[in-house]
């Protein structure tokens, strides 16, 4: 590892430099002329140096303390001026300028008991996680600050902590979790001895909120291969602290078709679901964590899992409101791993079709599709599966785009006709006589005109005497 005594200074490549947008340096001008250090620190430097594309997350450290910061731009924001941040906004861009600062014990894993305001910018950059995190960019002249070999690094594409790794990961615990996804994202590789450094703190991160791991784990999954931070995270034996049970499908065998343990393939289902969704990749990840407790051998054929889908809907979504998801993200995971088995046929009907979209909801149809075939293209011998499930995916888009009848909304009856039509006040009954309605009407389109529907409601509910 690089030496931290020896202060590597060195340029900017000026075609990095020029990717500066001129409003950074306007605000760096801004406290520079108001006789304070500054530098542009932190995410960005990184990434520029790893030519990431598009924009990048440009973060400024100064000397200038915290009323200082907010006295000289017009419009600022307190986002985490105890720890010495202030947001300062401008036209274009809102950006976080932080106070040189060094912290004391972390006796809650999460944040530091006591914040030290410095003057200096490599006692600033020593408090870092990474040493690729850990260097500066002087913007006046492109002078890159590094004492910590971080610009070496990353021409290893190495994760390396600054200093002595269970230091860094004790003081935050959600570090180690910060180095599964910087594997994954940046696609580098963790240095000797991170990933046991991770396994000796993981009583610090039981201490990191709910969120907090919510949010690193939809990070993660923006990476081209997430499953190389989720792999991490098995090795550090992190899995069972964010999805108790999950542990259980490493070497979980399956057999028939499949080639893999559980836990391998749904590493390679989550990285084969569309890049774009982080909770279709989660459900990607997730939809077979049933599997190990469902598991029963039958003869000649593997591994039987009987109802795997069903209890797996429970498990997730169980895990991911304990992690605090959105309730809205928990129902769509829960129904992509309840629904990901899908058993298509070319001799199904179009009124099976509609059934099918029905049973999924038009909404979520296209991601069932997806899952279903980033699942059978990771099995292993179950590529035959794919045109099944494309030719599925046409006939579903052909019954959307015809506007056929496929849940209640598209029905040309509803809860009050059918109660003025029966007489009928609120309550379950109505709501069966709907669901009987869309029943027959998604068999039958033709039957959906108001007049045909309402004499069906009366042959349903006989007693009540439809007017």
């Amino acid at each position: 590892m690089h030496d931290p005594v020896t202060q590597d200074r060195s340029s900017l490549p000026r075609d990095l430099f020029e990717r500066v947008p001129d409003e950074v340096l306007d605000l760096c001008r801004a406290l520079a002329d108001a006789g304070h250090a500054v530098y542009i620190v932190g995410g960005a430097v990184r990434d520029l140096l790893l030519g990431r594309p598009g924009e990048l997350d440009w973060d400024v450290a100064t000397s200038a303390r915290p009323d200082e910061v907010t006295a000289l731009f017009e419009r600022t924001a307190p986002t985490g001026v105890k720890h010495g941040t202030v947001t300062v906004i401008l036209e274009n861009a809102e950006y976080e300028v932080t106070t040189f600062r060094g912290e004391s014990s972390y006796s809650d894993g999460r944040h530091p008991d006591e914040v030290t305001y410095l003057d200096d910018i490599e006692a600033d950059l020593a408090r870092r996680d990474f040493t690729m995190n850990a260097m500066a960019v002087d913007p006046r002249d492109g002078t890159l600050i590094d004492p910590h070999g971080g610009r070496d690094a990353i021409g290893r594409r190495a994760l390396e902590a600054v200093g002595d790794a269970v230091q860094r990961f004790r003081e935050d615990g959600l570090r180690p979790m910060r180095a599964a996804r910087f594997t994954a994202v940046l696609e580098v590789e963790p240095a000797a001895g991170l990933i046991d450094a991770m396994r000796a703190t993981r009583d610090v991160f039981e201490k990191v909120s709910a969120e907090r791991k919510r949010d690193e784990i939809l990070k993660m999954m923006e990476a081209r291969t997430p499953s190389r931070g989720w792999q991490m995270l098995e090795e550090a034996s992190y899995l069972e602290l964010l999805f108790p049970g999950l542990e259980k499908t490493v070497g979980c065998v399956q057999g028939g078709r499949h080639d893999h343990d559980v836990w391998t393939h749904s590493l390679g289902c989550m990285d084969a679901c569309p890049p774009c969704d982080p909770l279709l990749r989660l459900a990607g990840l997730l939809h077979d964590a049933a599997k190990p407790e469902t598991s029963e051998p039958r003869e000649g054929e593997g591994m039987h899992f009987y109802r795997h889908e069903q209890i797996g809907e429970q498990k997730v979504a169980a895990w991911l409101r304990n992690l605090h998801f959105k309730g809205a993200d928990v129902e769509r995971v829960a129904l992509l791993v309840r629904h990901h088995m899908v058993i298509y046929s070319p001799e199904w009907t179009d009124a099976a079709v509609r059934r099918f979209i029905a049973r999924v909801g038009k909404e979520h149809v296209h991601d069932v599709i997806d899952l279903a075939i980033a699942d059978v293209r990771t099995q292993g011998r179950s590529d035959f599966l794919v045109p099944l499930a494309e030719e599925l995916r046409g006939r579903v888009g052909a019954e959307l785009k015809k506007g056929s009848v496929i849940d209640r909304t598209d029905l040309a009856v509803g809860g009050r006709d059918v109660m003025e039509h029966l007489g009928l006040d609120p309550g379950p009954r109505v709501g069966e006589i709907i669901a009987s309605l869309l029943d027959r009407v998604v068999e039958d389109p033709a039957l959906n005109e108001r007049a045909i529907l309402l004499a069906i409601a009366a042959e349903l509910d006989p007693g009540s005497g439809g007017q």
